[in-house]
């Protein structure tokens, strides 16, 4: 009688190793999910504040570029290493020059005597090209933004944006 009523309430040695190891498995698998979706949301985060810095960027652009007179707009690069198409130059309605360029990894606009303000810290390639040659007074404005990612060094997170622009002034 005592026999039974100890095999009935105790738990053997191996019930507690196949447990744990149950246990110790799950651990795992959820510690790597946990990892998973951490670097999910750093990722996404990163690539929300891209895509909202670069409608920032082409609104400013597009509002700036629309009020260039057709005849005054020139495109070409800063400096040598620079890339190629990455400054436009133009003189507005209101006699006002501007100048938006790329400087390492900066985009920079120069609007009259307010020389280079900074619209971006992220900026990685930007080109200015007329996409018709019969027709001047459109503008195709490519970018792609980059970020790194501060926990995790050697991912990045890419935002890419093209627009056209109609010079309203012709």
């Amino acid at each position: 009688m005592v026999k039974q009523r100890l095999s009935s309430y105790g738990v053997t040695l191996p019930e507690i190793m196949i447990t744990m190891a149950i246990l110790g498995g799950m651990m795992l698998v959820l510690g790597e999910v946990l990892q998973q979706t951490n670097r999910f949301y750093i990722l996404n985060r990163a690539r929300h504040e891209l895509q909202a810095e670069a409608r920032g960027i082409m609104e400013t652009v597009n509002r700036n570029l629309r009020q260039a007179k057709t005849s005054s707009i020139k495109i070409d690069r800063a400096t040598s290493s620079q890339p190629y198409y990455s400054r436009v130059s133009f003189t507005d309605v209101n006699n006002t020059n501007y100048v938006i360029y790329q400087d390492n990894k900066k985009l920079k606009l120069t609007a009259g005597t307010v020389t280079d303000r900074v619209l971006s810290n992220n900026i990685r390639y930007l080109a200015f090209s007329f996409p018709k040659s019969d027709d001047l007074a459109i503008i195709s404005v490519a970018m792609t933004l980059e970020k790194t990612i501060s926990l995790q060094k050697r991912q990045y997170a890419l935002h890419m944006a093209s627009e056209k622009i109609r010079v309203m002034n012709e």
